[in-house]
C-alpha cells in the first residue's frame, strides 16, 4: 500500500492537528479577555524566615566561621565548636593530633581574622605573616600551614577562585595596601608559592574580596567601589554603592546577587546583581526582631544557603522563603485544557495502532514537515528551552555559532547513513549493526542507548518540574506527576504517530510563546529594539566568535568541531532521532523532513539567544522585578510567569510542560521500540506481532513509571550526584556508539572484534580525558567517535583473520556496496563510489 505525504483527511493526523489548532486560537482569545491583563506593579519575590540559635558557649567570646557548610565557633579559651545545622546541636570539635594548634590560638589572639573560602578557613593577619588552613577530614579537624606571607598583613580579606587564593589587607605601620595570590591546588610546596597581586588601588579601606557567579568581587567596606576581578592585573569596575559605607561584609544571595547591609536599622539594605550589573533597595530587612539592633550585630556570614547574625549573645539564622506569584485562573484552564487535548490526540491515534509497524512507525505516513518539526522537536526540550535564554542573559553568544553545525550535518546524515536506515528495512538503527557486524553488536549498541535513556528519563522530567515548580503556585511532585502520568498515557495509546503530532504543537506553541515574549520585553524596555541593540553591543552581550585554538577554552575551533561532532552523535546513531527518519513514506521526504529541521534549527536557537539578551537588557533598567534568590536557569520562566499576561503566559507554561513531556515520550516510545525489536523479537522470533505491540504498550507504561519514580527521587534526594554520574559514565559510550556506525559505514574490514574492541577504548580513552580535563567538554564527542572508528579499524587489522571477510557479506552495507533504493524510495544521495 502507497500512503501519501500530504494532508490527506483519515490518511495523516495533519487534518486532526489543525482541528485542535483552530480551538486552541478559539481558547486563546477567550483567555485574553477574562484574564489579559498585564502583571503585578512588582512581584514581590523573596523573603527571609528567621530562626535563633543558640550561642556554643555564652561564657567566652569568640570568632565564627564556615567550613564545607558546618558553622566553627572558635573560642577564647582555645576550644572549637561546630553546628552541622539549624536543628543540630553544638558539639566540641575533635583536633587532629600532632597539629600546633597552640600557635593558630595565639594568633588570634593577635588579632588574625578568621576568613571562609572553598578551600577551607583561612586564618591570617594580625602581627603575624603565617597563613594557616583548617580543612574538615575524617570527622576531625586538620590544621595545615601555608606558605608564610612576604609581608604582614593587617585587615585581610581573602577568597578563594579556580583553586587560587586571593589575600589581601593592609601592611603593618602603613596605610598601603598589598595583594597575595596562592594555588592552592598545587602538588608540592616548591610550587607552592605566594606572587604578587596588583590591586586597583594602594590605599584599600577595610576591603572585602567575595566570589559570586564564578566571578571575584572586591567591595569597599567604607567607599562605595566596586571591583571585578578579570585576570592578573586586570581590573574593571562596576557600578559604585548608591551609599558610600556598610555595616556588614558583602553577603552572598542566591547564585547572583549581594546583599549590603545598611549601617542602621533605618538604613535600606542593598542588593547587588553581578549579571545586569545594577543596584536595589532588598526586598526584606536583616533585622530578625524588634529587639534587635543593627548597632549590636557583630558580624554577618553565609550558611546552610542562607544569612547567619551573630549577637553578643544570640544567632540568628535567615532561610530563604521564596515568594511567587503562581498561576492565575486563566494559567491553569489554558494547562488543563492543554492536557486534555494531548490525551484526545493519542486516543484518536490509537485506533490504528493495530500492528508493530503502526505502533512504532505510524504506518510511514508521516509528512516530511511533521517529521521535520518533530525532529526540531525532539531537540527543543524544556530544559533547552529555558537554558539557551539563562546562557545569554549570563553571557554572550558564544555558544550559537556551535549549533549552526547541523547545517553541515544534515547532508551527511542524508547522503551516508539515510540510505541504509531505509534501505535495509530496518525499525530501529541497531538493525543495521546486525547486518553489518552481527548479532552481539547490535545488542550491544542498543543496550547502550537502553541505558543512557534510563538515566536520563528522571532528569529531563525533575529539572524542568524544578523550575517550573519555583515560578508557580505547584510544588515540585505536582510538576513531575502531571508531565509523567500525561507523557505516559498519551504515548501508550498514540504510539510514535501521537508523539510526532505532539511534538508539532509543541514546537509551534514554543515558538509562539518565544515570539510573544520577545514583543512584550521589547516593549517594556525603554527605548525598545535601539535601546536594546545598543546596550547589548556596548556591554559585549552580543559577542559571537572568540578567535582562538585552545582546546581547553570555548575558541571558534572547538566550537566548530565540537558541535560538528555533537549533532553527529544523535543524528546517526539516536533511535529516538532515527526513527522519525522511518516514519515518512520514502527516503525523499524524510530527506525533505532532516532539511526542514536544520533550517529552522537556526532561527529558532536564534530566537533563544535573543530572548536571554532582552531579558539581560529588560532586567537591568528593571532591576526590582528578578527574582534575588532565583537561579539564572530560571530567568525565562520567571519572566513568562510574572511579565506575560494572564493566559498567554499560561499557554506558554503549558508549552513548557509539553517540552517536558516530549523529552520523555521520546525516551519511551523510543526505548521500547528498541526492547521489542532488538531484544524480544531477536530472541523469540516465533513470537506474533500482536503479542509484541502488548509488550511494546505495557513497557510504556512501566518505563513512565520508572522515569516518574526517579524525578520524585531525585526531587525528594534533593540532588543529583548520582544520577549525575550515571549519566556522565554512559555519556562515556555515546561517542563510540556513533563510531560503530562510520567503522560499518565507512570502512570494508572492520569486524565484529574490532569494532566491539574498538567501541570498549572510546569509553576508556574518554573517562581520561575527562579525568584530565585538558580539553573542551565540546570534544568529548568527537573523541570518542574517532577512537572507536580508528581503533575498530586497526583492531580488525592486526587480528588474524579478522578482515577476512567476502564482499557478499558486506554487500549493501558500506558505502562502497549500497543497494540503489526499492521501489517506493526516492534517491537522496550521491552517486556510489567504488574502492
Amino acid at each position: 500500500m502507497t500512503y501519501t505525504a500530504g494532508l490527506t483527511p483519515g490518511s495523516t493526523g495533519g487534518s486532526f492537528l489543525l482541528y485542535v489548532l483552530r480551538y486552541f486560537l478559539l481558547i486563546c482569545l477567550c483567555l485574553m479577555s477574562l484574564g489579559g491583563n498585564a502583571r503585578a506593579a512588582e512581584p514581590q519575590t523573596a523573603a527571609l524566615d528567621w530562626q535563633e540559635l543558640s550561642v556554643p558557649a555564652p561564657e567566652t567570646a569568640g570568632k565564627y566561621a564556615v567550613l564545607q557548610n558546618q558553622l566553627l565557633f572558635v573560642s577564647a579559651d582555645n576550644r572549637i565548636f561546630t553546628l552541622t545545622g539549624p536543628e543540630a546541636t553544638w558539639q566540641q570539635a575533635e583536633l587532629a593530633p600532632a597539629e600546633d594548634w597552640s600557635s593558630l590560638f595565639q594568633q588570634l589572639e593577635q588579632g588574625a581574622s578568621l576568613q571562609s573560602t572553598t578551600a577551607g578557613v583561612i586564618c591570617s593577619g594580625g602581627t603575624s605573616a603565617e597563613v594557616r588552613l583548617i580543612r574538615a577530614s575524617d570527622e576531625r579537624l586538620q590544621l595545615s600551614v601555608l606558605p608564610r606571607l612576604p609581608d604582614s598583613l593587617q585587615q585581610t580579606a581573602c577568597a578563594v577562585l579556580n583553586d587560587v587564593l586571593y589575600l589581601l589587607g593592609q601592611l603593618e605601620n602603613s596605610a598601603d595596601s598589598k595583594g597575595w595570590s596562592l594555588d592552592v591546588s598545587a602538588d608540592t610546596q616548591q610550587q607552592r608559592k605566594w606572587h604578587e597581586w596588583q590591586l586597583p588601588a594602594s590605599q584599600l579601606q577595610q576591603p572585602v574580596l567575595r566570589v559570586q557567579n564564578g566571578s571575584l568581587y572586591l567591595l569597599q567596606k567604607q567607599a562605595s567601589e566596586v571591583y571585578l576581578y578579570k585576570k592578573q592585573g586586570d581590573w574593571q569596575p562596576v557600578s559604585s554603592a548608591p551609599r558610600s559605607t556598610f555595616s556588614q561584609p558583602a553577603l552572598n544571595l542566591g547564585p547572583s546577587h549581594f546583599l549590603l547591609p545598611a549601617d542602621s536599622a533605618e538604613g535600606h539594605d542593598l542588593l547587588y546583581h553581578t549579571i545586569t550589573d545594577t543596584w536595589r533597595i532588598a526586598p526584606f530587612t536583616l533585622t530578625p526582631t524588634p529587639d534587635q539592633t543593627r548597632d549590636a550585630l557583630q558580624s554577618a556570614c553565609n550558611w546552610q544557603g542562607g544569612v547567619l547574625l551573630v549577637y553578643p549573645e544570640t544567632l540568628f539564622w535567615g532561610h530563604s522563603q521564596r515568594l511567587s506569584q503562581g498561576f492565575q485562573t486563566a494559567d491553569l484552564i489554558v494547562l488543563g485544557l492543554y492536557s486534555v487535548l494531548l490525551i484526545a490526540m493519542s486516543v484518536y491515534f490509537a485506533r490504528r495502532n493495530q500492528n508493530c509497524q503502526e505502533y512504532f512507525l505510524a504506518g510511514q505516513r508521516i509528512p516530511w514537515w511533521a517529521a521535520g518539526l518533530s525532529l526540531l522537536g525532539s531537540s527543543l526540550s524544556a530544559i533547552t528551552f529555558m537554558a539557551f535564554p539563562a546562557m545569554s542573559f549570563r553571557t554572550n553568544w558564544v555558544y550559537l555559532l556551535g549549533n549552526f553545525m547541523i547545517l553541515a550535518v544534515a547532508p551527511l546524515v542524508i547522503w551516508f547513513y539515510l540510505p541504509f536506515y531505509r534501505r535495509l528495512k530496518v525499525t530501529t538503527a541497531y538493525e543495521y549493526l546486525e547486518h553489518r557486524f552481527g548479532l552481539a553488536t547490535r545488542l550491544v549498541g542498543s543496550s547502550a542507548f537502553l541505558l543512557f535513556q534510563l538515566g536520563r528519563m528522571g532528569v529531563v522530567v525533575y529539572l524542568p518540574a524544578l523550575a517550573l515548580s519555583t515560578v508557580s503556585s505547584w510544588d515540585v511532585y505536582t510538576c513531575i506527576l502531571v508531565i509523567g502520568c500525561v507523557a505516559t498515557l498519551y504515548t501508550t495509546l498514540g504510539g510514535i504517530e501521537a508523539v510526532i503530532w505532539t511534538d508539532v504543537i509543541q514546537v509551534l506553541v514554543l515558538i509562539g510563546g518565544a515570539l510573544v515574549s520577545l514583543f512584550v520585553i521589547l516593549s517594556k524596555i525603554p527605548g525598545g529594539m535601539e535601546t536594546a541593540l545598543s546596550s547589548s553591543l556596548s556591554a559585549g552581550k552580543l559577542h559571537a566568535v572568540n578567535y582562538s585554538w585552545d582546546v581547553a577554552s570555548t575558541g571558534i575551533g572547538v566550537v566548530i568541531v565540537g558541535n560538528l561532532f555533537k549533532f553527529l552523535i544523535p543524528y546517526s546513531s539516536d533511535q529516538g532521532v532515527i526513527q522519525r527518519y522511518l516514519t515518512t513514506s520514502d527516503e525523499r521526504q524524510a530527506a525533505r523532513g532532516i532539511w526542514l529541521n536544520a533550517a529552522a534549527s537556526i532561527p529558532v536557537w536564534t530566537l533563544f539567544f535573543a530572548l536571554g539578551t532582552g531579558l539581560w537588557v529588560f532586567y537591568r533598567a528593571s532591576p526590582e522585578r528578578l527574582d534575588p534568590l532565583g537561579r539564572t536557569d530560571e530567568i525565562f520562566a520567571w519572566f513568562i510567569v510574572h511579565e506575560l499576561p494572564a493566559g498567554v503566559s499560561g499557554l506558554v507554561i503549558a508549552g513548557l510542560f509539553a517540552a517536558s513531556m516530549s523529552s520523555l515520550d521520546t525516551s519511551l516510545n523510543s526505548m521500547a521500540t528498541a526492547i521489542t525489536a532488538d531484544f524480544y523479537q531477536s530472541f523469540r522470533p516465533q513470537a506474533t506481532d500482536r503479542s509484541a505491540l502488548r509488550l511494546a504498550r505495557w513497557l510504556t507504561v512501566l518505563l513512565g513509571i520508572f522515569g516518574t519514580l526517579t524525578a520524585i527521587y531525585l526531587a525528594r534526594a534533593n540532588t543529583q550526584s548520582i544520577w549525575d554520574q550515571f549519566l556522565k559514565i554512559m555519556g562515556l559510550f555515546g561517542g563510540g556508539l556513533a563510531g560503530m556506525f562510520i567503522a560499518g559505514i565507512f570502512t570494508r574490514r572492520t569486524t565484529q572484534t574490532g569494532v566491539l574492541l574498538g567501541f570498549s577504548l572510546s569509553a576508556f580513552v574518554l573517562y581520561q580525558v575527562q579525568s584530565r580535563g585538558s580539553v573542551h567538554f565540546f570534544l568529548y564527542g568527537a573523541v570518542g567517535i574517532l577512537t572507536c572508528a580508528i581503533s575498530g579499524w586497526l583492531f580488525s587489522l592486526l587480528l588474524p583473520q579478522s578482515w577476512n571477510q567476502s564482499r557478499n557479506q558486506i554487500e549493501g552495507l558500506t558505502i562502497y556496496t549500497l543497494n540503489p533504493p526499492t521501489s517506493g524510495e526516492a534517491e537522496s544521495q550521491p552517486s556510489e563510489s567504488t574502492d
